[in-house]
């Protein structure tokens, strides 16, 4: 049964048992601030559950919970059991003795079942700015022809966003959108976007953590992640 974390000292004192004093190896997948474990004990969106010496959260998202884990090893032999729907992401880590395929199996045999798989890559800007550049002069008439513009995203483009990238990747990868943390990538240009007339439908938002491209559903195989990731560049 879970448990709701009621104070931040709560949490802490969880974190300082499982994970600090713990002193075992495993796999986690807790990419999560503390300003935002913050917002959620005091909106009493936060719960947690120890199982075979794993500490597991779970983030209230509305219709689901998001699970996030430390040393989660070849020991734990069951998952949690919640109210709702969990959803959970796990990734290849280096070394590392757990594999994804190892913890695919144990999460099945828990009757999870896999609904996306993603593939992150990793690119060496180098000469990249003048590569982009030549690319854009060569190419943005494309653009124009189908009405459309690119150019950096303003900030009342939050929930447009975070729309988009729901209707691309599913409800289980909503990013949800700290205000101080958009206005900051705002001021640094670190959110590109492509509309057809006001409308965003496509956008690339970056931060140092992570990045995503989604293109909206009717505007996909015309090369937009292309012009996007030019411009950012």
């Amino acid at each position: 049964m879970l448990k709701t974390i009621k104070s931040l000292s709560e949490y802490e004192q969880l974190y300082n048992e499982y994970v600090t004093e713990g002193h075992v190896r495993g796999y986690l997948n807790y990419f999560i601030s503390k300003k935002n474990i913050s917002a959620y004990i005091n909106e009493e969106k936060i719960k947690y559950a120890v199982v075979d010496g794993t500490l597991f959260l779970f983030a209230d998202q509305g219709n689901y919970y998001k699970m996030y884990f430390w040393r989660l090893t070849a020991k734990t032999k069951s998952l949690p059991d919640a109210d709702k729907e969990i959803c959970c992401d796990i990734y290849e880590q280096q070394n590392n003795n757990f594999t994804v395929n190892v913890l695919h199996e144990m999460f099945i045999e828990n009757n999870y079942e896999c609904k996306q798989k993603y593939e992150q890559v990793r690119l060496s800007y180098g000469n990249l700015h003048t590569i982009s550049f030549k690319y854009l002069e060569e190419n943005k008439w494309k653009l124009y022809e189908n009405n459309m513009r690119i150019g950096t995203v303003s900030l009342n483009d939050k929930s447009e966003v975070e729309q988009l990238i729901v209707d691309y990747m599913g409800k289980y990868n909503k990013l949800s959108i700290e205000d101080e943390d958009w206005q900051e990538q705002i001021r640094n240009n670190n959110a590109v976007g492509i509309y057809v007339a006001d409308n965003l439908i496509a956008v690339y938002y970056f931060t140092e953590k992570a990045s995503r491209i989604v293109v909206g559903k009717n505007y996909r195989g015309q090369n937009l992640s292309v012009y996007l990731r030019m411009y950012f560049a």
